[in-house]
């Protein structure tokens, strides 16, 4: 069964990663994320780092950290990010070891795990507005190649 990825608008893309820009931003400063754990599983799932959360520091996730991951997985298909060396490194020792559809099913969250992590950091990295519209810039022109031609995944 394959399924094809949903290409938003140039407006929408753009609103979405100005709007995920706010809240990286947001939970940089409130230092909501030294409470996010390094478990891929975990980091996908919106409830399981709420409860994560609230029993590390009391405190229920707030939504607009849940909208921050959920923005995180729209964008991160668009987004060209050069992953660290170590990251790919650690991919491809894991790659090396995949011997059932379940293993290959974990390779492929820790890759999209790894990539949304690499996107927070760069966002969190850029200093100036023009570091900022040249990151947005190099997004869209991905959307528009996969406008063009769509990737299909199996």
């Amino acid at each position: 069964m394959s399924s094809n990825l949903i290409i938003p608008s140039a407006e929408e893309l753009r609103r979405n990663l100005i709007r995920l820009r706010e809240l990286i931003l947001k939970s940089a400063e409130t230092r909501i994320s030294d409470f996010l754990p390094d478990d891929p599983e975990m980091f996908k799932d919106p409830e399981k780092i709420a409860e994560f959360i609230e029993e590390k520091d009391g405190e229920k996730l707030e939504d607009w950290e849940e909208e921050k991951l959920d923005l995180l997985y729209k964008v991160s298909p668009f987004v060209p990010v050069a992953l660290p060396e170590e990251v790919i490194q650690h991919i491809i020792e894991l790659d090396s070891q995949v011997k059932t559809p379940e293993d290959e099913r974990k390779l492929e969250e820790e890759i999209r795990f790894q990539h949304v992590q690499t996107i927070v950091k760069r966002i969190l990295a850029m200093e100036t507005e023009e570091e900022w519209e040249e990151f947005m810039e190099a997004v869209e022109k991905v959307r528009q190649e996969d406008e063009k031609t769509p990737p299909v995944f199996d």
